[in-house]
């Protein structure tokens, strides 16, 4: 992916620019929010990683200037800061953030992100191509985002350490093979269950991804993240006009962003009771309404 990285921090630029390069990624890096929509109209990019507070131009306004520049409706914007609040979350969500990430970034995170991202633009752009029927251009942009989902997750096998996992106790072996089985059918819900720090998320990208070869998307969201508020539009999505500060053309949810893949619940205790209610009649019934 094109990625434009706006920092007016010098080294926390440098340092995630050239994470992100190693990547496989084509970084630009820009210190203000000015140099930053200079930079945009020479260039597709596909992602925008833009601190919140720079001298100028802040991190929000920056999103809503490259939303209204030729081609700014197609690209994700993800704020980063290291001031957390949930109000200043929401703001950025509501005015076209894609995600919103905290400063130290971190690295799981960052791959994580990046390639939700390019899922999202690969569904992005395979839409506009079968939108105007053109063949080749579809055999095309599906090779390129294989290409390019290929490598996204050979690197995040090597930062999660999936590729040289050594499973030698008897439980664990019955677990993974139990994991190779779910990953064969992929139509039954998997409700993993363990402490912090015992793997959950290992065992279910494990269940997704299996010995390689998956190309589905996997969507990962966590639920004590989220308010009630915003969480129901997160999973669900919501259509151009539902309610006030939402996008004009309306937004797909997590659920639909996972067709066809993986959505990984994480800390699905910490969700409102009245969303189990919601999400347990989607688990049973496989549709909803939006």
């Amino acid at each position: 992916m094109n990625i434009l990285l706006v920092d007016d921090e010098e080294e926390s630029r440098a340092a995630l620019g050239e994470f992100l390069r190693e990547l496989g990624h084509h970084v630009v890096e820009c210190a203000d929010g000015a140099s930053a929509l200079a930079c945009f109209g020479t260039q597709e990019f596909h992602l925008v990683l833009a601190d919140l507070r720079m001298p100028g131009i802040t991190g929000i306004e920056l999103l809503r200037r490259v939303k209204e520049l030729p081609g700014g409706e197609e690209a994700d914007v993800i704020i980063c800061t290291g001031y957390g609040d949930m109000e200043t979350a929401i703001q950025a969500l509501r005015a076209g953030a894609y995600d919103y990430l905290l400063k130290p970034v971190n690295i799981e995170e960052i791959v994580k992100v990046t390639e939700r991202v390019a899922e999202h633009q690969a569904l992005k752009r395979e839409n506009r191509v079968l939108t105007a029927r053109f063949a080749e251009a579809v055999e095309e942009a599906t090779a390129e985002t294989k290409e390019e989902l290929d490598r996204l997750k050979e690197a995040y096998y090597r930062v999660l350490g999936l590729g040289r996992i050594g499973v030698f106790s008897p439980v664990l072996k019955r677990v993974f093979a139990q994991a190779k089985k779910l990953h064969a059918d992929r139509s039954i819900p998997v409700l993993i269950e363990g402490e912090t720090g015992t793997g959950k998320e290992v065992i279910a990208r494990y269940i997704h991804y299996g010995d390689g070869g998956a190309t589905g998307p996997f969507v990962d969201i966590n639920c004590a993240a989220l308010v009630s508020s915003v969480f129901e539009s997160e999973l669900f999505g919501y259509e151009a006009g539902t309610f006030t500060g939402g996008l004009p053309r309306g937004k797909k949810g997590k659920l639909d962003m996972a067709a066809g893949g993986t959505l990984f619940l994480d800390e699905i205790t910490e969700m409102p009771v009245e969303l189990q209610a919601k999400l347990l009649r989607v688990i049973q019934e496989k549709e909803y309404y939006r």
